[in-house]
Formats: C-alpha cells, structure tokens, sequence
C-alpha cells in the first residue's frame, strides 16, 4: 500500500509541478510603426444584429418618452481578446436611455469575434450609435 501511495505521489508532482511553455504575444510598441491593418471585431449577424439585441432589451418604462422624437445614444465599449465585452460607456442628450443602453450591453453574454493584429487577437474599441424613436 506504502508503495503505491509513493508511486502515486510522485506521479502527481510531476503533473503539478510540470509547467507549460506558454509562448508570448508579440504586441506592438507604443510607438511602432504598424505594417498591418488591424482586423475589427465583429458582432455574429453584424451591427444590425447587436443593435436589435439591444432594442429587445431595452425596457420602454426606463426610457423617457414624453416626447416623440428619436433619441441616440453613443456606445463605447472594449472587446477584449476573448471576445467579451468590458468598459462600457454611453454618452448623449437622454440620460436615462444612456442608463438603459449600458443596462442592456452590460447584460449582452453572446460574445464577440476578437480584433486581429498579425494573427493575434488583440483589445479593440468600438463605437456604436444606438438610436430610438418613441412613438
């Protein structure tokens, strides 16, 4: 029994010990000089699909709609290297749609396809218009 514990511990150190190389992403410089065009990121389906799953989330009651007038609101936010999303931001006129809109992109799970750099997913800005007219 003593000498499969053994055996049995020292296979398990050699799996916990064992480390993976694990090889570096090669960003650019600060101030490098960029061959390539970065590749955007993409939503599945397209803006007009991201747009659309923000409109079926977006709650008619948190919206002030006295006036029937088309109402934007400005989205920027990060996809990261994993295509989720993080560091989001709003900005326009309606401060309560802009509350709702980062509500609503906040609450979004379905990810993103990453940006690209030299075959390399990288971090990417995005600004999405978000409009909506109450009727």
């Amino acid at each position: 029994m003593k000498k499969h514990f053994l055996l049995f511990a020292i296979i398990f150190s050699l799996y916990s010990c064992a480390q993976r190389a694990i090889k570096p992403i090669e960003l650019p410089k600060r101030d490098a000089i960029l061959d390539s065009q970065p590749t955007e990121p993409s939503f599945p389906g397209g803006p007009e699909a991201f747009n659309n799953l923000i409109r079926a989330g977006v709650i008619a009651e948190n919206i002030d709609c006295t006036r029937n007038e088309r109402q934007v609101s400005s989205i920027e936010f990060v996809v990261e290297r994993d295509g989720s999303i993080t560091d989001v931001k709003t900005s326009g006129k309606s401060s309560r749609l802009n509350t709702e809109a980062l509500r609503v992109v906040e609450s979004i799970r379905q990810k993103w396809t990453p940006g690209t750099l030299n075959d390399v997913n990288i971090r990417f800005r995005v600004h999405q218009t978000f409009s909506l007219v109450c009727e």
